[in-house]
């Protein structure tokens, strides 16, 4: 019945769109990540099977909790972290996970440019960037994502390890966190540290959640704690990708 419920709910939300309903309204987009991808069971498929299914039971037992809100009139979203429930399977209830990399935040200021701040092995990177820094190639893999056609991209950097699946029912350049500038929203992704996937998506007041303000709130926390560990989003990538390339080599 809940996965009905969305399916309706999506479909009440192309509606809106294909009439004009929408002109005071922002989206307000409710995701959760689990910290754990196909590339990684890729790199560590050398390992026991009774293994990897105790990894992937543990982090499967993280759930992040992430809120996207757009307004597809500027151009403007912020991307934030909400909560994180830790619910351990039977039998693995004193085991730590290590969380190697934490995204809290991901704010577009206009239609070419955002701020980022996350974190790799506890260490910040607080990174601004540009719509160029993640250049994507459209497939023609196609599949329903609860109700709505969707289309396959890969990060144009194969490298990256990046893939996500857009719909274009909902025309806005938008998803979890830098993934943006594909011709519909990003219901579904996948990096090498997680997998994200849409749960609910719904229409609030501006008055409810102002976005402008929001920026202003967050960009005053971003200026406060970068100290020396900002960095533009193209050279973090890349910093990234070295040590995916480390941590596979070492998983194989």
């Amino acid at each position: 019945m809940r996965n009905k419920h969305i399916i309706f709910l999506c479909i009440g939300l192309f509606t809106q769109f294909a009439y004009g309903q929408t002109d005071d309204k922002i989206m307000k987009i409710s995701y959760t990540a689990t910290p754990f991808s196909q590339y990684q069971l890729k790199a560590n498929s050398s390992r026991p099977q009774d293994e990897l299914n105790n990894s992937l039971a543990l982090k499967n037992g993280y759930k992040y909790y992430y809120t996207l809100y757009v307004n597809p009139r500027t151009g403007q979203s912020v991307f934030k972290f909400e909560d994180l429930k830790v619910n351990k399977p039977k039998g693995q209830e004193v085991v730590e996970l290590q969380l190697n990399d934490e995204l809290d935040y991901c704010v577009k200021t206009n239609s070419k440019n955002y701020f980022k701040f996350e974190k790799l092995f506890k260490k910040p990177f607080y990174s601004n960037g540009t719509m160029k820094d993640l250049e994507w190639v459209i497939t023609n893999e196609k599949k329903i994502i609860l109700g709505f056609d969707c289309t396959k991209a890969i990060a144009k950097n194969k490298d990256y390890l990046i893939s996500v699946w857009f719909t274009e029912k909902i025309p806005v350049p938008s998803g979890p966190s830098n993934y943006f500038g594909l011709p519909g929203l990003v219901v579904w992704s996948e990096d090498f540290f997680r997998t994200t996937q849409i749960v609910k998506i719904e229409y609030i007041d501006e008055k409810t959640f102002s976005i402008p303000n929001e920026i202003v709130k967050i960009k005053s926390d971003f200026e406060k704690n970068k100290k020396n560990s900002e960095i533009q989003e193209k050279l973090f990538l890349e910093k990234k990708l070295e040590l995916i390339k480390s941590m596979m080599a070492m998983m194989r």
